[in-house]
């Protein structure tokens, strides 16, 4: 481990946990657990589809009776627990276990481990998630294809401890980083359906132009007045969303645009994008708007 600011200790993973038996802990091997004894409802069984970089995937689902539970307590686990997956990929992924988990055990490859008092578990589920703590677990694992850990190559995993108060503080700006992220990623994703939204809204402005004919002459007075206030209307929104989007590659045109999408796009329905969207545009571009003719 290299040199580490003031104030910081060196320490193994071991060294960190709870002292109370069983702070670190796998799941039941062998036959101690087997898929036989799964059921419909009882306590959950905490498997590796369920641990994820920093966050619990509840939708995989398994459970045991509640009398095979009673003999299974050494494997716990506690709301607020660090759950870490023994088998990549990647190896040593690290999630807390959330306040609703109720009755629950891990399942072999998985860890349970409660840290002392003193430290901060989101600090230390960062810390394996990071790139410096996912290449000490893969330094002590082993295996030729799949990488994996036992409980002696997890507490062996050296940990850099920073002090109380400086966890706090890394803990609290990652997680507000993350929550951006997870944010943005989220926004992003429904870009793809107002671009085909958009598309198709073009080429429906265009149709009325070139398929009036007989059939428009059949329609009620006041109908064609309509029509063509919509068609206006859809060839300017079309044309506010070729200003926030770059030509090239259907992504925000800048950081500015793609916020505005939150609040302007209503999420039920992206397609429905009002004059909202354009106020929100500079100056300059609503003049281009408002030369759409």
């Amino acid at each position: 481990m290299s040199e580490l600011p003031q104030g910081w200790a060196p320490a193994s993973f071991g060294e960190l946990m709870a002292p109370e038996p069983n702070s670190l802990t796998d799941g039941p091997f062998g036959t101690r657990l087997k898929t036989a004894h799964y059921v419909s409802v009882g306590p959950r069984v905490v498997r590796l589809g369920n641990i994820s970089v920093g966050e619990f995937l509840a939708n995989d689902e398994a459970h045991i009776a509640w009398d095979h539970y009673e003999t299974l307590l050494k494997h716990r686990v506690f709301p607020g627990d660090l759950l870490i997956a023994g088998l990549a990929d990647p190896v040593g992924r690290c999630c807390l276990a959330p306040s609703d988990i109720g009755d629950a055990i891990v399942k072999a490859d998985c860890f349970r481990a409660k840290p002392h008092p003193e430290l901060t578990n989101a600090y230390l589920m960062h810390y394996l998630n990071s790139p410096q703590g996912r290449e000490a677990l893969e330094a002590n694992s082993h295996g030729l294809g799949r990488l994996r850990i036992n409980l002696r190559d997890l507490r062996a995993v050296p940990v850099p401890v920073a002090p109380s108060a400086e966890q706090h503080r890394i803990v609290a700006t990652l997680d507000g980083l993350l929550a951006r992220t997870r944010c943005a990623r989220e926004e992003l994703s429904h870009i793809p359906r107002l671009i085909a939204n958009y598309k198709k809204a073009i080429l429906e402005a265009a149709i009325p132009a070139g398929l009036g004919g007989a059939r428009s002459r059949r329609r009620p007075a006041g109908v064609e007045d309509r029509q063509a206030r919509e068609h206006l209307a859809a060839k300017k929104r079309a044309c506010a969303v070729g200003l926030l989007f770059s030509p090239s590659n259907d992504t925000p045109s800048t950081i500015g645009h793609g916020r505005r999408l939150g609040g302007v796009v209503p999420q039920g329905d992206l397609g429905r994008v009002d004059d909202r969207l354009i106020e929100h545009l500079p100056a300059g571009n609503q003049a281009q708007i408002e030369a759409v003719a």
